[in-house]
């Protein structure tokens, strides 16, 4: 089974919701599941690299936040936002599922 399926939702004109399914909970992935998760997204595999140089598990990738991958990384407006849609996303997972 992937690390996730997804699934979009558009309700009342608001940016489309990623609903995702966990296979494991994220408070227990090392850093190759966290890199392997956002290897296999279609707009933000490219920062994967980022994840595994800085060694971010999945309790550090719960607690990333705009500001911090927009400034830290460096990152364009729109791919800090798309980052930030994964982790979310993952976030929402982690407590319908594992909470």
């Amino acid at each position: 089974m992937p690390p996730y399926e997804e699934e979009y939702s558009d309700e009342n004109d608001l940016p489309p919701i990623r609903n995702i399914r966990l296979s494991k909970n994220p408070e227990e992935w090392s850093v190759s599941d966290t890199v392997k998760f956002l290897a296999q997204t279609s707009d933000c595999a490219h920062l994967a690299s980022f994840i595994r140089e800085d060694a971010i598990d999945g309790h550090a990738f719960l607690l990333l936040n705009y500001p911090t991958v927009k400034e830290y990384w460096r990152l364009k407006t729109e791919t800090a936002i798309n980052l930030c849609q994964h982790i979310e996303s993952v976030r929402l997972a982690h407590i319908m599922q594992f909470s």
